[in-house]
């Protein structure tokens, strides 16, 4: 919004959500951080109106990939069916957030992916879900979210040896903060660790993983009430 001249799809999207009221709520606020929608002017859905316009009569395999692509509900939540093949070709067929142009053929990107899904998983609907994880020691989760979300989750461009990706950047540490008209302040938050972030041994050491999954808060420690020494609050 700044010193790039581009908008990517969570700035869009944060725009979008922030837009539509002009309050926001505890409840609101957690929605927008979890949005895993993608805007009509973004990458993924630039690739799909691309596909869109493209003949494949004569190619019965990539007219099927076409259809799938053509169905798609513009989300990454776990349960999409579409969300593979689009994600994982777009992030083939476009290198950043920026359009300058595409690094390699969509339909090529397309027919690429399509192959990947047909030998890992037999299809090309596949739920995202199936194929978006997380791994953290002896723990491995299946994650909602996607590259340039605001459930901002990324795993690479090409699928692993069993058909999945493991998220490797994105979302982190994600802290809430609140405060009332009197000045008490409470405070949540998340990682995808535990607080013995380097202890394999310890049990903390992935407790927090579940919960960053399923895309809730735990309660900070160390709350506060605000006051000063002449009574007031700030």
């Amino acid at each position: 919004m700044t010193v790039e001249k581009h908008l990517t799809n969570r700035a869009l999207r944060a725009l979008a959500l922030f837009d539509a009221d002009p309050a926001i709520s505890h409840e609101d606020i957690l929605r927008i951080k979890y949005d895993q929608s993608y805007a009509p002017t973004s990458n993924m859905v630039r690739f799909v109106k691309y596909i869109e316009r493209l003949d494949f009569r004569d190619d019965p395999f990539m007219a099927k990939a076409q259809d799938v692509v053509l169905s798609w509900d513009n989300t990454a939540e776990p349960e999409s069916t579409a969300a593979a093949l689009i994600i994982l070709s777009t992030l083939k067929a476009i290198h950043g957030f920026a359009f300058n142009g595409w690094d390699m053929d969509p339909a090529l990107a397309l027919r690429q992916t399509a192959d990947e899904l047909i030998a890992h998983h037999g299809g090309l609907q596949v739920p995202w879900g199936a194929i978006n994880k997380i791994r953290r020691g002896s723990q491995r989760m299946t994650l909602g979210g996607g590259p340039d979300a605001l459930r901002a989750v990324y795993g690479g461009r090409s699928l692993g040896e069993d058909g999945t990706l493991d998220a490797m950047a994105g979302d982190s540490y994600i802290q809430l903060v609140e405060w009332d008209q009197e000045g008490a302040v409470r405070s949540f938050s998340v990682h995808q660790f535990g607080s013995a972030t380097l202890d394999q041994g310890s049990p903390h050491y992935a407790d927090q993983l579940p919960i960053f999954v399923a895309e809730r808060f735990r309660p900070d420690v160390f709350q506060f009430e605000p006051h000063f020494s002449d009574g007031s609050m700030n």
